[in-house]
């Protein structure tokens, strides 16, 4: 079984094209610049094993910035990494643009992680990119807090995985977070789903953390447990505005047509008895001749409200469910954690009856 990093590379259609449009982009040579992002190992894993795929003889070397910055020239030194016995002299330019123009790259893809840790990076970036050709290899270079302001050159490609992502890829992969946990319904997973794919944004590790059944019954208690340890999660339990029309929003999505399914139950099961109380005008003046048009607030009015008998304890306690529920989300309430799993069952018991 996939784990979910793989999954979320693999699996996800937005991160997928965007590993397909790196693996394009560093294959063409020149340099690539990336946003170190979620799951950013495992992508460069595969990135590997993708290159090799097609090329089992390239050489891929990694470094990380850090392991430079002790180093008083960083050109000089790839350039005598790379090509030991050149006879360097400064007269000749920049050590990158020797390495770029001599193609001494040819056959390799170097990985820099984190240069924003060494501005000097950019430097290389760039006059590689001026000088290189087909022939000149390739350079990756990742970078933590956004991908930088480079200037337009034709050998420079960067790839933002923001620009990937789309609402559904994040419901996909928080549905595959949530898969394994056979105790929830597919209502509340539906539900657990929505409130985590939104609250995490583009944030994979983050969506894995919130697809858990604590979110359904108590989102600031989880938030601000994670928010202790995942840098990920601290500001979300701030704007509590937002997260409560969030969860407002997943509620009216998978709690109303549910409420809706069970009108209609009601109607069925009560059909006889309400078409004798027909026709009738609402408050609105709207009239009402046929059981199908009456909302929940009609049938509690000019039925149940005057003597009208339920004929079970369930039916009575259902209805209270639904038509409590209805009228807190009209009216921008949250419904609880409790309610929303009652709600839910409703849809849980009917398909055991079936």
């Amino acid at each position: 079984m996939l784990n979910e990093e793989t999954l979320w590379w693999s699996q996800v259609s937005g991160p997928s094209r965007y590993l397909q449009d790196t693996l394009e982009a560093v294959s063409n040579g020149g340099v690539t610049v990336l946003e170190e992002t979620a799951y950013m190992g495992q992508f460069l894993s595969m990135l590997k094993d993708k290159l090799l795929y097609k090329n089992s003889k390239l050489q891929i070397i990694n470094y990380n910035a850090d392991d430079f910055l002790n180093s008083e020239n960083i050109e000089e030194y790839l350039l005598f990494k790379f090509a030991p016995d050149y006879n360097y002299h400064p007269i000749e330019g920049p050590p990158t643009r020797i390495i770029a123009k001599n193609n001494l790259l040819d056959g390799r893809v170097l990985i820099i992680r984190h240069i924003e840790k060494d501005k000097r990076w950019m430097d290389v970036a760039m006059e590689f990119a001026k000088y290189c050709s087909f022939q000149s290899g390739s350079i990756v270079f990742t970078l933590k807090g956004g991908t930088p302001q480079l200037k337009k050159q034709k050998k420079i490609e960067v790839l933002e995985l923001k620009n990937y992502i789309t609402t559904y890829d994040m419901q996909l992969f928080a549905s595959y977070c949530i898969s394994n946990l056979s105790n929830l319904s597919s209502p509340m997973k539906n539900y657990i789903t929505q409130i985590a794919s939104t609250l995490a944004g583009n944030n994979p590790e983050l969506c894995k953390e919130l697809a858990v059944e604590e979110l359904a019954v108590d989102v600031f208690g989880l938030l601000n447990r994670l928010s202790q340890c995942s840098p990920n999660s601290a500001l979300i339990p701030e704007n509590k505005s937002n997260v409560d029309h969030i969860l407002w929003e997943a509620q009216i999505q998978t709690v109303f047509p549910i409420i809706e399914q069970e009108r209609r139950r009601i109607i069925e099961s009560y059909y006889q008895e309400l078409l004798n109380i027909l026709p009738v005008t609402d408050e609105f003046g709207r009239k009402i001749e046929i059981p199908e048009d009456m909302e929940l607030r009609h049938i509690h009015y000019y039925y149940f409200k005057n003597a009208g008998s339920f004929k079970s304890k369930e039916d009575n306690d259902t209805f209270k469910l639904i038509y409590n529920s209805r009228n807190d989300l009209a009216h921008l309430n949250l419904l609880n954690g409790t309610v929303i799993k009652n709600i839910f069952s409703l849809r849980s018991n009917k398909i055991i009856r079936k």
